[in-house]
C-alpha cells in the first residue's frame, strides 16, 4: 500500500474508531466510504454497507431507495409503500489492499453480482439473504416502472492500466447485465480502478 493511501486510511480508521479491525477490513470500509459518500454524494454509513463475513466475492452491498439505505425486507416494504416511482440503485463493492488487479478476483466479484440477482448467492450469509429478499420485493413492486441503476466498484491500491484480459472481462460482464433486462442500461457503471484518494474521501 502506498504511503499516501496508508496515511489516509490511518486517519479514517482513527476518526471512525475502527482501530480494532484489521488493515484489510478497514480498507474495505474506507473504500466504501470514499465512493458512496464522496464520489456518489450519498449520506450513508459505510459500516452499514460493509459485509462483516467472508461472503463470496463481495465486501459491500448498498441498496438505495430514494437515496436511503435498505438493509432488509422490512426496510424495502416501508419505503416502497410511501414513495411512488422511486429512484433505486444497487451498488456493489470489492476492495483489495494490494496493488494487483487480479483477473480471478475480479471475475469472482462479477460472478457474485450475477449470483445476487439470480438467487445463486442465497445462503451465503444472513445479511445477503435479507438483501436478496429486499431486492425481490423491489422488483415485485416495479412492474411497468423504470428499472433500477446498478454500479459495481472493484478497488485496489495500484494503478489500473487497462490490461486487455480484464477490459474484455468488463465488457462481457456488462453484456451479461444488459441481458438480464432488469436494469436501466444507460446507467450501468462498472469501475475497476485505484482507490479514489483524497479528492473524494
Amino acid at each position: 500500500m502506498n504511503p499516501v493511501i496508508q496515511a489516509q486510511l490511518r486517519e479514517f480508521t482513527t476518526s471512525a474508531s475502527l482501530t480494532k479491525d484489521s488493515q484489510d477490513t478497514n480498507f474495505e470500509i474506507y473504500s466504501i466510504f470514499s465512493i458512496i459518500n464522496g464520489h456518489l454524494g450519498e449520506s450513508v454509513d459505510a459500516y452499514d454497507v460493509h459485509l462483516k463475513g467472508d461472503e463470496f466475492g463481495l465486501d459491500g452491498i448498498a441498496i438505495l431507495i430514494q437515496g436511503e439505505l435498505v438493509q432488509n425486507l422490512q426496510d424495502a416494504q416501508d419505503k416502497l409503500s410511501v414513495i411512488k416511482s422511486p429512484s433505486i440503485e444497487f451498488i456493489f463493492f470489492q476492495s483489495k489492499s494490494s496493488e494487483k488487479f487480479d483477473y480471478g478476483d475480479i471475475s469472482k466479484f462479477f460472478d457474485a453480482i450475477i449470483g445476487f440477482f439470480s438467487g445463486d448467492l442465497c445462503g451465503e450469509s444472513d445479511v445477503i439473504d435479507e438483501l436478496i429478499l429486499a431486492k425481490n420485493k423491489i422488483y415485485e413492486k416495479l412492474t411497468g416502472k423504470r428499472n433500477p441503476k446498478i454500479s459495481c466498484y472493484y478497488v485496489t491500491t495500484g494503478n489500473y492500466e487497462k490490461p486487455t484480459r480484464i477490459e474484455k472481462l468488463k465488457r462481457d460482464f456488462r453484456r451479461d447485465l444488459e441481458k438480464e433486462n432488469i436494469f436501466d442500461i444507460s446507467t450501468i457503471k462498472i469501475e475497476v480502478s485505484a482507490h479514489p484518494g483524497p479528492s473524494i474521501s
